[in-house]
């Protein structure tokens, strides 16, 4: 199976729809979807209800929690920190 990881700012117009449209169609042809976003993108625009695997972050600069980076690829993850994570890897 295919995945694939979308990370999302908060939104309650388009950027949202876009993101829920891609997880019911990516979805629909067997990806295992991942949301990352703020919890009210979720229960605003249903991203688990529709199957993806969601994970609230909050996107806000200098937060102590994991980035979306390291939310998608937890292997790749080293201490990190939303304003450490410059240190990630390339995904060439």
């Amino acid at each position: 199976m295919s995945a694939v990881t979308l990370v999302l700012a908060t939104s309650t117009g388009g950027v949202g729809a876009h993101v829920a449209s891609l997880v019911r169609g990516l979805g629909s042809d067997g990806w295992q979807v991942n949301v990352c976003g703020p919890q009210a993108t979720d229960d605003l625009f249903g991203f688990s209800r529709e199957g993806a695997l969601f994970t609230a972050i909050s996107g806000k600069p200098g937060d102590p929690e994991p980035c979306a980076w390291c939310v998608a690829w937890p292997s790749d993850r080293t201490s990190c920190t939303r304003t450490a994570c410059e240190r990630r890897p390339s995904r060439g």
